[in-house]
């Protein structure tokens, strides 16, 4: 028995399928995370930034070297720069976290 018949099979816009960029408000700026993390070998660099856009999608990653910056604003108030690592070790045991030079 269906929900309600009245209301058609509606296709649901999918920004992380298109490739689009959500905007984001301002208000949310403050929970800006940033991770450098250095890989131990570039040579998984296609995979860990997929892995980050899958389960990232409002994050932007750009590398140089063996070092990858992951920036934006997370799922949650919890995740931080430790979330984001966890999901680069899965690819890459030898990660670690580059911590800002003071």
């Amino acid at each position: 028995m269906p929900f309600d018949k009245g209301v058609k099979n509606k296709k649901i816009f999918d920004y992380r399928q298109s490739g689009q960029k959500i905007p984001m408000d301002q208000e949310f700026s403050e929970r800006r995370v940033e991770a450098s993390i250095c890989l131990s070998s570039a040579r998984n660099i296609n995979v860990i930034k997929d892995s980050l856009q899958q389960n990232l999608p409002d994050f932007e990653c750009k590398e140089r070297g063996n070092i990858i910056t992951v920036s934006g604003y997370p799922p949650n108030t919890e995740f931080n720069e430790r979330n984001i690592l966890a999901i680069v070790q899965k690819h890459d045991r030898g990660a670690y976290l580059q911590r800002p030079n003071h």
